[in-house]
Protein backbone atom coordinates (compact mmCIF):
# COMPACT_ATOMS: atom_id res chain seq x y z
CA UNK A 1 0.00 0.00 0.00
CA UNK A 2 0.63 3.39 -0.62
CA UNK A 3 0.85 6.01 2.39
CA UNK A 4 1.00 9.42 3.00
CA UNK A 5 3.65 10.79 6.50
CA UNK A 6 2.89 12.75 9.12
CA UNK A 7 6.02 14.23 10.85
CA UNK A 8 7.36 16.81 13.32
CA UNK A 9 7.80 18.17 17.02
CA UNK A 10 5.68 18.87 20.05
CA UNK A 11 7.44 22.16 22.22
CA UNK A 12 6.57 24.45 25.20
CA UNK A 13 5.15 27.32 23.63
CA UNK A 14 7.21 29.80 26.85
CA UNK A 15 10.14 28.07 26.86
CA UNK A 16 10.79 25.99 23.59
CA UNK A 17 11.71 23.42 25.11
CA UNK A 18 10.95 19.86 23.60
CA UNK A 19 8.48 17.61 25.19
CA UNK A 20 7.59 13.92 25.56
CA UNK A 21 3.80 13.88 24.92
CA UNK A 22 0.97 11.39 23.73
CA UNK A 23 -0.33 11.46 20.44
CA UNK A 24 -4.01 9.93 19.66
CA UNK A 25 -4.37 9.40 15.93
CA UNK A 26 -7.42 8.01 14.03
CA UNK A 27 -6.77 7.50 10.24
CA UNK A 28 -9.03 6.36 7.62
CA UNK A 29 -7.92 3.36 8.11
CA UNK A 30 -7.06 2.67 11.81
CA UNK A 31 -6.74 4.09 15.37
CA UNK A 32 -3.20 4.44 17.60
CA UNK A 33 -1.50 5.98 20.39
CA UNK A 34 2.36 6.84 20.34
CA UNK A 35 4.78 9.27 22.04
CA UNK A 36 6.88 11.98 21.29
CA UNK A 37 10.68 10.74 21.59
CA UNK A 38 13.09 12.69 24.13
CA UNK A 39 13.76 15.68 21.54
CA UNK A 40 9.77 16.10 21.34
CA UNK A 41 9.58 14.50 17.54
CA UNK A 42 6.92 12.24 15.89
CA UNK A 43 7.11 10.20 12.60
CA UNK A 44 4.04 7.73 11.53
CA UNK A 45 2.75 7.02 8.23
CA UNK A 46 -1.27 7.35 7.24
CA UNK A 47 -4.06 5.97 4.60
CA UNK A 48 -4.93 9.00 2.16
CA UNK A 49 -7.32 11.20 3.72
CA UNK A 50 -8.67 13.07 7.07
CA UNK A 51 -6.19 11.61 10.12
CA UNK A 52 -7.41 13.25 13.47
CA UNK A 53 -4.88 13.93 15.93
CA UNK A 54 -5.35 14.96 19.78
CA UNK A 55 -1.88 15.54 22.08
CA UNK A 56 -2.04 15.20 25.36
CA UNK A 57 0.85 15.99 27.93
CA UNK A 58 0.02 16.78 31.93
CA UNK A 59 -0.21 20.04 33.20
CA UNK A 60 -0.51 21.58 29.46
CA UNK A 61 -3.47 22.54 27.26
CA UNK A 62 -5.28 19.66 25.05
CA UNK A 63 -4.84 20.23 21.22
CA UNK A 64 -6.50 18.45 18.74
CA UNK A 65 -5.83 18.67 14.82
CA UNK A 66 -7.36 17.44 11.13
CA UNK A 67 -5.18 16.96 8.79
CA UNK A 68 -6.16 15.87 5.04
CA UNK A 69 -3.12 14.10 3.86
CA UNK A 70 -3.37 12.69 0.07
CA UNK A 71 -1.17 9.67 -1.38
CA UNK A 72 2.55 10.21 -1.09
CA UNK A 73 2.34 13.83 0.39
CA UNK A 74 4.77 14.58 3.82
CA UNK A 75 2.99 16.95 5.93
CA UNK A 76 5.36 18.76 8.58
CA UNK A 77 3.21 19.96 11.83
CA UNK A 78 5.07 21.89 14.46
CA UNK A 79 3.19 22.21 17.19
CA UNK A 80 3.70 23.91 20.25
CA UNK A 81 1.98 23.76 23.66
CA UNK A 82 0.87 25.65 26.07
CA UNK A 83 1.52 25.22 29.73
CA UNK A 84 -1.11 24.98 32.40
CA UNK A 85 0.85 25.16 35.75
CA UNK A 86 4.35 27.02 36.58
CA UNK A 87 7.12 26.06 38.72
CA UNK A 88 6.83 27.21 42.31
CA UNK A 89 10.00 26.89 44.43
CA UNK A 90 10.27 28.77 47.79
CA UNK A 91 13.29 28.60 49.98
CA UNK A 92 12.89 28.97 53.47
CA UNK A 93 15.49 30.43 55.91
CA UNK A 94 16.02 31.68 59.73
CA UNK A 95 15.74 35.09 59.60
CA UNK A 96 18.61 35.86 61.86
CA UNK A 97 21.27 33.18 60.51
CA UNK A 98 20.19 33.02 57.42
CA UNK A 99 20.70 28.89 57.25
CA UNK A 100 18.23 26.95 55.59
CA UNK A 101 15.37 25.61 57.91
CA UNK A 102 14.60 21.78 57.17
CA UNK A 103 12.12 19.43 58.07
CA UNK A 104 9.32 21.67 58.14
CA UNK A 105 6.05 21.22 56.71
CA UNK A 106 4.91 23.94 54.36
CA UNK A 107 0.92 24.19 53.32
CA UNK A 108 0.00 25.07 49.75
CA UNK A 109 -3.90 26.37 49.64
CA UNK A 110 -5.74 26.82 46.14
CA UNK A 111 -8.57 29.26 46.19
CA UNK A 112 -11.12 26.09 46.60
CA UNK A 113 -9.43 24.98 49.94
CA UNK A 114 -7.75 22.49 48.81
CA UNK A 115 -4.67 21.76 50.76
CA UNK A 116 -0.92 20.13 49.73
CA UNK A 117 1.44 19.61 52.48
CA UNK A 118 5.15 19.70 51.70
CA UNK A 119 8.66 19.30 54.00
CA UNK A 120 11.10 21.23 53.16
CA UNK A 121 14.83 20.02 52.28
CA UNK A 122 18.47 20.23 53.47
CA UNK A 123 18.55 23.08 51.49
CA UNK A 124 15.03 24.48 52.92
CA UNK A 125 13.53 24.01 49.53
CA UNK A 126 9.95 22.78 48.37
CA UNK A 127 9.23 22.91 44.33
CA UNK A 128 6.25 21.93 43.00
CA UNK A 129 4.17 23.05 39.79
CA UNK A 130 0.74 25.05 40.17
CA UNK A 131 -2.07 25.93 38.19
CA UNK A 132 -2.75 29.49 37.61
CA UNK A 133 -4.58 31.08 40.20
CA UNK A 134 -3.76 32.45 44.20
CA UNK A 135 -2.64 30.30 46.71
CA UNK A 136 -1.60 30.99 50.52
CA UNK A 137 1.69 29.31 52.00
CA UNK A 138 1.46 28.96 55.36
CA UNK A 139 4.27 27.59 57.86
CA UNK A 140 3.10 26.65 61.80
CA UNK A 141 6.86 25.08 62.92
CA UNK A 142 7.49 24.70 66.57
CA UNK A 143 10.33 27.04 66.64
CA UNK A 144 9.45 29.93 65.12
CA UNK A 145 6.50 32.24 64.76
CA UNK A 146 3.53 31.07 62.32
CA UNK A 147 4.26 32.83 58.82
CA UNK A 148 1.70 33.05 55.54
CA UNK A 149 2.13 34.35 52.36
CA UNK A 150 -0.14 34.88 49.47
CA UNK A 151 0.91 34.14 45.44
CA UNK A 152 -0.43 34.57 42.41
CA UNK A 153 0.18 32.22 39.71
CA UNK A 154 0.35 33.00 36.21
CA UNK A 155 0.98 29.85 33.73
CA UNK A 156 4.16 29.35 32.32
CA UNK A 157 5.73 31.84 34.91
CA UNK A 158 8.11 30.46 37.33
CA UNK A 159 7.65 31.85 40.88
CA UNK A 160 10.82 31.93 43.06
CA UNK A 161 10.50 32.85 46.96
CA UNK A 162 13.07 33.32 49.89
CA UNK A 163 10.75 33.54 53.54
CA UNK A 164 12.74 34.35 56.31
CA UNK A 165 10.86 32.69 58.82
CA UNK A 166 11.35 34.47 62.33
CA UNK A 167 12.61 32.23 65.62
CA UNK A 168 9.48 32.08 68.46
CA UNK A 169 12.53 32.73 70.92
CA UNK A 170 14.01 36.10 71.77
CA UNK A 171 16.83 36.86 73.89
CA UNK A 172 15.91 39.54 76.99
CA UNK A 173 19.17 40.81 78.65
CA UNK A 174 20.52 43.95 80.24
CA UNK A 175 22.14 45.08 83.83
CA UNK A 176 21.05 45.75 86.97
CA UNK A 177 23.00 49.16 88.54
CA UNK A 178 22.84 51.21 91.41
CA UNK A 179 20.32 54.24 89.42
CA UNK A 180 22.69 56.89 91.42
CA UNK A 181 26.13 55.06 91.76
CA UNK A 182 25.62 52.74 88.18
CA UNK A 183 26.99 49.87 90.36
CA UNK A 184 26.19 46.96 89.14
CA UNK A 185 23.79 44.97 91.61
CA UNK A 186 23.15 41.42 91.93
CA UNK A 187 19.43 41.32 91.64
CA UNK A 188 16.40 38.50 91.63
CA UNK A 189 14.62 38.11 88.41
CA UNK A 190 11.12 36.93 88.32
CA UNK A 191 9.44 36.88 84.89
CA UNK A 192 5.66 36.72 84.38
CA UNK A 193 3.02 36.27 81.43
CA UNK A 194 0.18 38.67 80.57
CA UNK A 195 -1.89 36.24 83.31
CA UNK A 196 0.00 36.37 85.91
CA UNK A 197 1.89 33.25 85.62
CA UNK A 198 5.61 32.79 86.38
CA UNK A 199 7.39 31.78 83.29
CA UNK A 200 11.01 31.66 84.59
CA UNK A 201 13.41 33.35 87.16
CA UNK A 202 17.50 34.37 87.69
CA UNK A 203 19.68 35.93 89.28
CA UNK A 204 21.54 38.30 87.61
CA UNK A 205 25.55 37.65 87.69
CA UNK A 206 28.01 39.57 90.02
CA UNK A 207 28.76 42.77 87.16
CA UNK A 208 25.29 42.78 87.13
CA UNK A 209 24.40 41.64 83.63
CA UNK A 210 21.75 39.20 83.06
CA UNK A 211 20.16 37.31 79.92
CA UNK A 212 17.01 34.79 79.51
CA UNK A 213 15.48 33.41 76.14
CA UNK A 214 11.99 33.72 75.99
CA UNK A 215 9.11 33.26 73.44
CA UNK A 216 8.10 36.28 71.66
CA UNK A 217 5.46 38.21 73.64
CA UNK A 218 4.78 40.78 76.26
CA UNK A 219 5.94 40.29 79.87
CA UNK A 220 6.11 41.42 83.53
CA UNK A 221 9.64 41.51 85.34
CA UNK A 222 10.04 41.83 88.93
CA UNK A 223 13.23 43.02 90.16
CA UNK A 224 14.46 42.50 93.78
CA UNK A 225 18.03 43.15 95.31
CA UNK A 226 18.26 43.67 99.58
CA UNK A 227 18.01 46.65 100.81
CA UNK A 228 16.29 48.23 97.15
CA UNK A 229 13.08 48.92 96.34
CA UNK A 230 11.83 46.27 94.15
CA UNK A 231 11.15 47.26 90.78
CA UNK A 232 8.58 46.10 88.44
CA UNK A 233 8.14 46.74 84.58
CA UNK A 234 6.72 45.73 81.70
CA UNK A 235 9.20 44.18 78.86
CA UNK A 236 8.14 43.37 75.28
CA UNK A 237 10.26 40.38 73.45
CA UNK A 238 10.68 40.39 69.85
CA UNK A 239 11.27 36.69 68.36
CA UNK A 240 14.74 36.43 67.17
CA UNK A 241 16.10 39.70 68.19
CA UNK A 242 18.31 40.78 71.20
CA UNK A 243 15.91 42.92 73.41
CA UNK A 244 17.89 44.76 75.95
CA UNK A 245 16.25 46.36 79.05
CA UNK A 246 18.69 47.89 81.58
CA UNK A 247 17.15 48.14 85.55
CA UNK A 248 18.61 51.15 87.61
CA UNK A 249 17.39 50.29 91.73
CA UNK A 250 16.56 52.94 93.93
CA UNK A 251 17.06 52.85 97.53
CA UNK A 252 15.29 55.07 100.77
CA UNK A 253 16.99 58.08 101.00
CA UNK A 254 18.29 58.28 97.44
CA UNK A 255 17.65 62.39 96.06
CA UNK A 256 17.39 62.66 92.42
CA UNK A 257 18.21 66.74 91.34
CA UNK A 258 16.50 67.94 88.42
CA UNK A 259 17.52 71.93 87.23
CA UNK A 260 15.99 71.32 83.89
CA UNK A 261 12.45 71.31 84.91
CA UNK A 262 11.07 74.80 84.15
CA UNK A 263 8.41 77.34 85.21
CA UNK A 264 7.11 80.51 83.57
CA UNK A 265 8.57 83.39 85.30
CA UNK A 266 7.53 84.36 88.88
CA UNK A 267 4.49 81.46 88.64
CA UNK A 268 4.13 77.65 89.19
CA UNK A 269 3.33 76.93 85.67
CA UNK A 270 5.70 74.34 84.28
CA UNK A 271 6.65 75.04 80.67
CA UNK A 272 6.54 72.46 77.81
CA UNK A 273 9.75 71.82 77.64
CA UNK A 274 10.09 70.10 81.04
CA UNK A 275 7.41 67.13 80.09
CA UNK A 276 9.84 64.89 78.89
CA UNK A 277 11.79 65.22 82.48
CA UNK A 278 8.25 64.38 83.88
CA UNK A 279 7.55 61.64 82.24
CA UNK A 280 11.03 59.94 82.82
CA UNK A 281 9.87 60.40 86.34
CA UNK A 282 6.48 59.22 85.77
CA UNK A 283 8.01 55.86 84.37
CA UNK A 284 10.26 55.19 87.36
CA UNK A 285 7.11 55.50 90.00
CA UNK A 286 5.75 53.13 87.61
CA UNK A 287 7.90 51.08 87.91
CA UNK A 288 8.62 51.01 91.48
CA UNK A 289 5.29 50.75 92.07
CA UNK A 290 5.47 50.63 96.32
CA UNK A 291 7.59 54.03 96.66
CA UNK A 292 6.80 56.66 97.90
CA UNK A 293 8.71 60.35 97.33
CA UNK A 294 9.16 63.81 98.30
CA UNK A 295 9.01 66.43 95.76
CA UNK A 296 11.03 69.07 97.10
CA UNK A 297 10.87 72.84 95.47
CA UNK A 298 14.00 74.68 96.12
CA UNK A 299 14.41 78.65 94.93
CA UNK A 300 17.71 80.56 94.74
CA UNK A 301 17.70 83.57 96.94
CA UNK A 302 16.84 86.40 95.37
CA UNK A 303 13.56 88.06 96.31
CA UNK A 304 11.97 87.63 100.12
CA UNK A 305 12.13 84.26 101.94
CA UNK A 306 8.40 84.07 102.29
CA UNK A 307 7.64 84.90 98.93
CA UNK A 308 10.35 81.76 98.31
CA UNK A 309 8.91 79.55 99.91
CA UNK A 310 5.14 79.93 98.81
CA UNK A 311 6.56 79.46 95.44
CA UNK A 312 8.90 76.49 95.82
CA UNK A 313 5.66 74.71 97.48
CA UNK A 314 3.49 75.68 94.38
CA UNK A 315 5.82 74.52 91.87
CA UNK A 316 6.45 71.55 93.88
CA UNK A 317 2.58 70.56 93.99
CA UNK A 318 2.34 71.49 90.27
CA UNK A 319 5.29 68.89 89.70
CA UNK A 320 2.80 66.73 91.90
CA UNK A 321 -0.28 67.40 89.87
CA UNK A 322 1.23 66.40 86.51
CA UNK A 323 2.13 63.11 87.71
CA UNK A 324 -0.87 62.42 88.99
CA UNK A 325 -3.12 63.98 86.25
CA UNK A 326 -0.95 62.76 83.49
CA UNK A 327 0.37 59.72 84.31
CA UNK A 328 -2.13 58.37 87.04
CA UNK A 329 0.79 58.57 89.62
CA UNK A 330 -1.35 57.79 93.04
CA UNK A 331 -0.99 60.79 94.63
CA UNK A 332 -0.28 59.36 98.47
CA UNK A 333 2.62 58.68 96.58
CA UNK A 334 3.39 61.48 96.21
CA UNK A 335 4.26 64.64 98.80
CA UNK A 336 4.93 67.70 97.77
CA UNK A 337 6.94 70.63 99.85
CA UNK A 338 8.28 74.03 99.10
CA UNK A 339 12.11 74.58 100.49
CA UNK A 340 12.23 78.24 99.27
CA UNK A 341 15.75 79.22 99.65
CA UNK A 342 16.39 77.43 102.87
CA UNK A 343 18.62 74.40 101.46
CA UNK A 344 21.15 76.28 98.91
CA UNK A 345 23.50 73.90 97.12
CA UNK A 346 25.87 76.82 96.77
CA UNK A 347 26.51 79.57 99.28
CA UNK A 348 26.91 82.18 98.96
CA UNK A 349 25.81 82.80 95.50
CA UNK A 350 28.09 84.82 93.24
CA UNK A 351 27.38 83.97 89.09
CA UNK A 352 24.51 83.21 87.23
CA UNK A 353 25.47 79.75 87.61
CA UNK A 354 25.32 79.69 91.16
CA UNK A 355 21.74 80.90 91.41
CA UNK A 356 20.89 78.15 88.66
CA UNK A 357 22.32 75.70 90.72
CA UNK A 358 20.06 76.58 93.57
CA UNK A 359 16.97 76.93 91.33
CA UNK A 360 15.88 72.80 91.08
CA UNK A 361 13.70 70.20 91.93
CA UNK A 362 14.73 67.36 93.72
CA UNK A 363 13.17 63.88 94.33
CA UNK A 364 13.88 62.02 97.61
CA UNK A 365 13.13 58.37 97.92
CA UNK A 366 11.23 58.58 101.69
CA UNK A 367 9.97 55.08 101.68
CA UNK A 368 7.72 52.55 100.43
CA UNK A 369 3.49 52.23 100.81
CA UNK A 370 2.80 49.48 102.48
CA UNK A 371 6.16 48.01 103.50
CA UNK A 372 6.85 47.42 106.89
CA UNK A 373 9.94 48.33 108.45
Amino acid sequence: PVYGEIKGSIKDSLTLEPLIATLEVETPKKSFTMKTDSLGLFKFKVHPGKTHIKILKKDYETREIFVDVDLKEKVRLDIKLRPLTAPFVATFVNSVTQEPVSGINVNIENELGGVEIFTTGPDGKVSTNLKEGAYTIKVEAEDYLPFQDVITVKAGETVAKKYELIPREGELLGKVFNAKTMKPLVADMVFYDTLGNEITKLTSNKDGTYSVKLDQGVYRVKVTVPKYIPQEAIVVVEGGKKNVRDFGMLKEKMVFTFRNIYFDFNKATIKPESYPVLDSVAQILKENPTMVVEIGGHTDTRGSRRYNQRLSQRRAEAVKNYLVRVHGIDPSRLIAKGYGESRPLVKPERTEADYAKNRRVEFLIIGQRGVEK
